[in-house]
C-alpha cells in the first residue's frame, strides 16, 4: 500500500478543536491493510495471558495481523511461539487452547514437538533428500512480558512477515 493512497490528516492537541475519524476508515479495505502492515504486523500486539501457557505442555492459539499462531510451554518451562501452520499442506497442528505432548496436523498427521520439530511424517520415511530437520514449525522468539499478558509481534522490523527470529512474545 503506497502512502499516497490514504488520507492525511493533522491532529490538533487543543481539545477544542476535536474532531472523529471519517466513519469510511473503520470500514474501509485499503485502510485496514495499512494498519495492519504498518502498525500491527511491526509492533508488539496483546496475545494471550502467562496462565494460558503456564505448564509444560500448555497451549493456545491467537491471530495477529491476519497471521495464526500457537503459543505453548515447552517440555523444559519455556515459553515458545510458533506460525500455527503444518509445514506439509497449511493446516493447523493445534487449534484452540489445552495442554498437549505434541502437536498434530489433522490433514496427513504430520506431528510436531513442543520445540516445534518435526517428529513424524507419515510416509516420508526413507524418501530422498527429505530432512525431518527442514520441516519444523517456524518460530519466532520467545521473552515474556512483564505484566500477567503475553505479547506477540509477527513483523520484523523492516516489514517483512515473520523473518524467522523476529517474531513473538
Amino acid at each position: 500500500m503506497r502512502r499516497e493512497s490514504l488520507p492525511d490528516f493533522a491532529v490538533d492537541a487543543d481539545i477544542a478543536r476535536a474532531w472523529t475519524l471519517p466513519s469510511a476508515l473503520y470500514t474501509d479495505a485499503a485502510v485496514y491493510e495499512a494498519e495492519r502492515e504498518r502498525m500491527f504486523a511491526r509492533t508488539w500486539q496483546l496475545a494471550g495471558r502467562h496462565e494460558q501457557a503456564a505448564k509444560p505442555g500448555d497451549y493456545f492459539t491467537t491471530e495477529i495481523a491476519g497471521e495464526p499462531l500457537l503459543i505453548c510451554r515447552d517440555g523444559e518451562d519455556k515459553l515458545r511461539a510458533f506460525y500455527n501452520v503444518c509445514r506439509h499442506r497449511a493446516g493447523p497442528p493445534a487449534e484452540g487452547c489445552g495442554s498437549r505432548k505434541v502437536f498434530r496436523c489433522a490433514y496427513h498427521g504430520w506431528t510436531y514437538g513442543l520445540d516445534g520439530r518435526l517428529l513424524n511424517a507419515p510416509e516420508c520415511e526413507g524418501v530422498e533428500n527429505f530432512s525431518f530437520a527442514d520441516f519444523g514449525l517456524a518460530a519466532g522468539r520467545v521473552r515474556p512480558r512483564r505484566a500477567a499478558g503475553v505479547a506477540g509481534r509477527v513483523g520484523a522490523a523492516d516489514g517483512a512477515f515473520w523473518s524467522g527470529e523476529d517474531a513473538i512474545l
